[in-house]
């Protein structure tokens, strides 16, 4: 007896053959709601950053030349009113400051999807996360550089609002890179974590591919994704071996003795088939070459025959 919370994994083609999800591209009630809202959140965010700003330094009678920031000052977030201390109001700065680089990430990488028609579902739900996800390395950012950067008698008031707003502003303008870059700060420090059986760190899909159709020798560039250290690509039975660009783009010619059909891309991690097919299309031979023309004959003069043809003169007359 199989208990329902206990359900057998699906196997390779049952999960093939499934539509993936969110793989429809987006319509234009969609695209006019995601615009709406990565354009609603960074206002929201431009507009929390302005507010939550700390407050600028005041001088004292006494030592006209010492500044001194207020211990704690008032946010006003739409209509209430909340006081908090110059440290967490570093945190909320940065916070915001990495939401609202995410989401001017979020404005570049719509309108360049959507103005190359490659808008699909399947990126929904990154538009909406991409704004926390900056706010979170916001802060994380600055707790490296707050810990590595100043001694525990530093106190909040010799923290530049500025120099910290910048930096995580632009974490969340480049959220992948940061990312990559802890990464590679920790990894030489931590064990590397052991791939699962379930791990999708190489996913392989193939979207497209061009040209649909040609002979044998003519290069095809196949895009989806997982193609770092592809192996070969075959085409109904035909091995051609591939030019890796990327681990989105390959480029491949087709080999001799492909026929019409599918293109499958073999990597160390797996296989992808593309939905469509290749047409093979015969390659249509040289054209012949004319012969050349006869010379013209002088009046009264019989035409010089070309070597190697056989001249016939018939018997003059009598």
């Amino acid at each position: 007896m199989v208990w329902p919370w206990r359900r057998a994994r699906p196997s390779e083609g049952q999960r093939r053959s499934r539509p993936p999800f969110g793989d429809s591209y987006v319509g234009v009630p969609g695209t006019i709601l995601l615009t709406l809202w990565v354009l609603l959140s960074s206002a929201v965010f431009l507009y929390l950053l302005v507010d939550v700003w700390p407050r600028e330094a005041s001088v004292t009678p006494s030592a006209a030349a010492v500044a001194t920031a207020p211990a704690t000052y008032t946010i006003g977030l739409f209509g209430l009113s909340v006081t908090v201390t110059r440290e967490i109001g570093l945190f909320v700065v940065v916070g915001t400051a990495g939401a609202l680089g995410a989401s001017v990430h979020a404005v570049r990488s719509l309108y360049w999807y959507t103005g190359n028609r490659e808008l699909k579902w399947s990126w929904a739900p990154m538009y909406v996360l991409l704004p926390s996800v900056g706010a979170v390395l916001g802060i994380v950012f600055y707790v490296v550089l707050r810990g590595g950067l100043f001694t525990e008698q530093s106190t909040s008031i010799a923290a530049s609002p500025y120099g910290f707003a910048a930096v995580a502003s632009l974490v969340g303008l480049f959220s992948e890179q940061a990312i990559v870059k802890l990464k590679q700060v920790f990894s030489s420090l931590l064990a590397a974590a052991e791939t699962g059986t379930d791990s999708l760190a190489a996913p392989i899909r193939i979207d497209s591919f061009e040209p649909d159709a040609g002979g044998p020798a003519t290069e095809v560039t196949i895009r989806g994704s997982g193609f770092t250290g592809a192996l070969a690509v075959t085409f109904s039975g035909a091995v051609g071996h591939p030019t890796v660009h990327s681990d989105k783009e390959l480029l491949v010619k087709v080999p001799e003795g492909a026929g019409t059909g599918k293109i499958t891309v073999a990597t160390p991690h797996g296989s992808a088939t593309s939905i469509g097919d290749f047409t093979i299309v015969e390659v249509p031979p040289p054209p012949s070459r004319p012969p050349s023309p006869q010379p013209l004959a002088a009046p009264g003069r019989e035409p010089t025959p070309e070597p190697g043809s056989e001249a016939t003169s018939e018997p003059p007359n009598t």
